[in-house]
């Protein structure tokens, strides 16, 4: 038998044998999670939904940076609105903006009731 488990500390979602789970010891029951639902700010898909393409083109964005910053625009529940800025060589590059540039996104405008600056760990 198989369940579909998120890993909390990843982010991740994966089904897993019911043999290979363990039982949590309750210590580490107390420690926040360490990743966040997020969006981009004022970003969606070009289509109906993200295809493969952006998919790829966000990835590429990321894992090239030498770090990410996050701008915090709003909170959805337990989700967060991001402004994304990947550096590269101390070049800042919004990705919402390449995402649109390359055609795999549109700008959208969005009116946020409160927005907010703040810092992710990571």
């Amino acid at each position: 038998v198989s369940v579909d488990i998120f890993l909390v500390d990843t982010g991740v979602s994966t089904t897993e044998h019911v043999k290979n789970l363990r039982k949590l010891d309750p210590a580490f029951s107390l420690l926040p999670y360490r990743v966040l639902e997020a969006s981009l700010h004022n970003i969606e898909p070009s289509g109906a939904n993200w295809n493969y393409k952006a998919i790829q083109k966000f990835k590429k964005l990321c894992d090239s940076a030498s770090y990410m910053m996050a701008d915090i625009c709003a909170e959805d529940g337990d989700k967060v609105i991001v402004k994304l800025i990947s550096v590269i060589n101390d070049k800042e590059q919004d990705i919402g903006n390449i995402l649109c540039l390359d055609h795999v996104a549109r700008s959208t405008k969005v009116k946020l009731a409160k927005p907010s600056t703040a810092f992710l760990p990571g």
